[in-house]
This record gives structure tokens, sequence and C-alpha cells, in this order.
């Protein structure tokens, strides 16, 4: 299952369940999106040429957007707008994955866990990569 937790027009963030079953190649993501995110469910067998990924020339102004997968463990999420509003709360548990796409979030961890985080580099610093809203 995939869910978009959105404030009005504006998409937040985009939840993959562990249950999602669907097969083959499936983007949660549209083409447009700063940060891309597809589910392979393939067959075995099945085989994907070898490449290299070619790098971008100038990226400005890009969403900075990150990925929580729980892997095991259950958390609860805030979902903030642009405005710095909370707008939601959401449980996530072992096997799903977050991404977020705008506004902000904060992290409650409901049960032991262990959450790979996913984002795009390079660090700036937490006084240029952070504004806390709490």
């Amino acid at each position: 299952m995939i869910e978009y937790v959105k404030d009005g027009n504006v998409l937040l963030a985009i939840i993959l369940r562990n249950s999602f079953k669907e097969e083959g190649l499936k983007f949660i993501t549209t083409e447009d999106s700063s940060f891309q995110v597809g589910v392979h469910n393939v067959k075995k067998g099945t085989r994907y040429k070898a490449h290299i990924t070619k790098p971008f020339k100038n990226l400005e102004q890009l969403n900075a957007n990150k990925i929580y997968f729980v892997v095991g463990g259950k958390i609860g999420v805030d979902l903030y707008n642009n405005n710095e509003k909370k707008i939601n709360y959401v449980n996530l548990n072992k096997g799903d994955l977050i991404l977020f796409v705008n506004g902000g979030h904060g992290l409650d961890i409901l049960d032991k866990s262990k959450i790979i985080e996913i984002k795009q580099g390079p660090y700036r610093g937490q006084e240029k990569d952070k504004k806390f809203l709490e």
C-alpha cells in the first residue's frame, strides 16, 4: 500500500507500507520529483543491464528530501506543512518506508527500533541543515 500525505495540494510525504506487493518496477514518486524512489518486486532470473548513472551538471534549489526505512520496531512521525503547522501523525512499523517531500517532521521511537536514514548530501552542518520547530 502507498499513502500520500498532503496539505491541500502540497505533498508532504509518501509512505510505502511493507504490505505493498505490486509486481514489477513501480516508482512511488513522479518523474519530476527531486528524489526518485522505486520498488523492484521482480521474479528470480530477472537481469538489469549493467550501467553507470550519469551525473547532473548543476542542481540549484533542490528540495532536501529524506527517507526513513524501519528495519525493525515501531516509530511515530509528526508531519508539518511548509508553514510549520502539524498536519498529521503516522505510525510506521517494520518494513515501512517514509519519504519526506515538503515541510518538516518529528520522530517518536515507540518500540526499540532500527531505522535506516537516507538523505541528500553533502552534509552542510546542523546550522545550515536544520531549522528546529520545537
